[in-house]
């Protein structure tokens, strides 16, 4: 009953605020949300989901399917001329099993000409571009879906940082109202932080206006990671969601979204992958986090 009740105040205020732009304030509850955010820090799904964005974006979870050549290397990824005979190419081994060609072989080795296979570097050693978050501060928020949401944001904005990546965050109703970058040798993360994990509208949900500013105004790099934390009351046009999946196979980018409290068809017609959140769940169950399966 109080799950129903509390989506029918949130549907109800997000249909109050329909189109409307809102008016941001602070809202008074930072303690409260800090509080959550040292619970859901000891959540070992959120911590993974974490250390997963960046480099190991959709491309990537591919490549870690593959069966390895050696386990010390990722998968193949080209071709280059070398003198190392152990990632040299089958072909340019059997070069060195018949007289007439062992004489071959041994000018390409002592030239550096063998044919070898060029790895992929180990995934440790790959570079994790920056994290885009959007979050939606919208009036459909207002309550326990805004404070896990911001708590949310405060433990991956902590973690990516730890990690020493750069962290942009934009915040949005039916329009995107603060844009903030966070680094790692920043000073004033901490008051950035602050600003985000209290800032509020009661305005309207566009996913529309979140799209087009990542792909027309946003900074995102080919090893960025978009993640979009709401509670997925928005449409989106079929028009932007084909230029946004073009976008993203053109850039290589993948999009993570959080749904907050809810399910979203609309949020599964463009991410790459949706988790909803158990806003009535224990913060440190392994169950909060529950992946949304595509058909």
């Amino acid at each position: 009953r109080a799950e129903k009740k509390s989506q029918e105040t949130n549907e109800g205020i997000s249909s109050l605020a329909g189109d409307q732009v809102g008016t941001g304030s602070h809202g008074v509850d930072l303690a409260e949300k800090q509080a959550l955010a040292s619970k859901l820090a000891k959540n070992i799904k959120l911590k993974q989901l974490a250390n997963r964005l960046g480099g190991l974006r959709k491309a990537w979870n591919d490549r870690k399917r593959a069966k390895r050549v050696r386990s010390s290397y990722s998968d193949i990824v080209g071709a280059k001329f070398s003198d190392d005979v152990t990632k040299a190419f089958p072909i340019e081994i059997a070069l060195a099993g018949t007289e007439e060609g062992r004489a071959l072989f041994a000018l390409k080795y002592s030239q550096k000409t063998l044919l070898t296979k060029d790895f992929e570097a180990k995934s440790t050693e790959v570079d994790k571009g920056p994290v885009v978050m959007y979050i939606d501060i919208s009036g459909s928020m207002a309550g326990d879906c805004e404070l896990w949401s911001k708590a949310i944001a405060f433990i991956i904005a902590d973690e990516c940082l730890k990690q020493r990546r750069e962290v942009q965050i934009h915040l949005f109703d039916t329009i995107i109202h603060n844009s903030i970058t966070l680094e790692a040798n920043r000073k004033d993360n901490a008051e950035l932080l602050s600003f985000v994990m209290t800032w509020i509208t009661k305005g309207g949900t566009s996913f529309s206006e979140v799209i087009n500013h990542a792909m027309t105004k946003a900074d995102i790099s080919p090893k960025a990671d978009v993640l979009l934390i709401t509670d997925g009351h928005s449409n989106v046009p079929d028009a932007f969601v084909r230029r946004l999946n073009l976008f993203k196979n053109e850039h290589g980018i993948n999009w993570n979204s959080f749904c907050i409290g809810n399910t979203s068809d609309t949020l599964e017609l463009f991410s790459d992958s949706v988790q909803t959140v158990d806003i009535y769940s224990d913060p440190e169950s392994s169950d909060l986090f529950q992946e949304v399966l595509k058909t």
